[in-house]
């Protein structure tokens, strides 16, 4: 996903009814503006169009993911869970053991959400309206972690990362700047803990005087 700078998400309302937790809330993406903010939008969102898209959510043990739905122009997008989907997630993040399972979700063809965007700075942010069902959600708060990629590109090769806090009271705000592609395997080095060049030690003012006379003399 060209210019991806980050992603962030706010719940604004969180209904719990005996374990079934219906959240609704904001998920944010914001793109780093190389041209006018109208062309980049534009590319955008026919790119999402064009190639489709796709999310993975990392569920606890018992919990069942009821709905995943966005605002849209004309109605709402609901995704559809895909078994292949939730394979391509164990295969492209295996976790023997663990205590957490993938549910793989595609949206549908030609799907149109509704979206607000704002630009400041360089940075183009694009927000979504989101509503999320699942059941026996009795532990919180819960960190829920989110995989999302195009439709027809594998999670292995390339894939953004987003955590969805989720408590039972409204206005939890995470914000994830995380983006892995397979085809760019250089990683810069941080720069923060890199050790600082070794000081070359002072020589005493009296024996430098005296090899200054001495080339004098040659």
């Amino acid at each position: 996903m060209p210019g991806y700078d980050s992603s962030s998400s706010e719940t604004t309302t969180v209904t719990s009814d005996g374990g079934r937790l219906t959240v609704t809330g904001r998920l944010c993406f914001t793109y780093r503006v190389r041209g006018s903010s109208a062309e980049e939008l534009t590319q955008y969102l026919g790119t999402m169009t064009k190639r489709g898209w796709k999310i993975g959510l990392q569920l606890r043990p018992g919990q069942q993911l009821e709905r995943l739905a966005f605002a849209g122009k004309a109605a709402d997008v609901v995704l559809a869970r895909r078994d292949e989907v939730s394979q391509e997630l164990e295969r492209a993040f295996p976790c023997e053991g663990a205590e957490v399972r993938w549910v793989g979700l595609v949206a549908p063809k030609g799907a149109e959400r509704r979206y607000t965007s704002t630009l400041a700075n360089g940075i183009l942010t694009i927000c979504y309206t989101f509503t999320l069902v699942i059941t026996d959600a009795r532990c919180l708060p819960q960190a829920l972690v989110m995989a999302l990629t195009y439709e027809d590109e594998r999670f292995a090769n390339h894939y953004l990362l987003h955590v969805l806090l989720i408590t039972a009271i409204p206005g939890a705000r995470t914000r994830v700047a995380a983006i892995v592609d397979g085809t760019k395997r250089e990683i810069a080095k941080p720069r923060a803990f890199d050790a600082a060049p070794a000081k070359k030690k002072a020589v005493p003012k009296k024996k430098a005087a005296k090899a200054s006379g001495r080339r004098r003399k040659k």
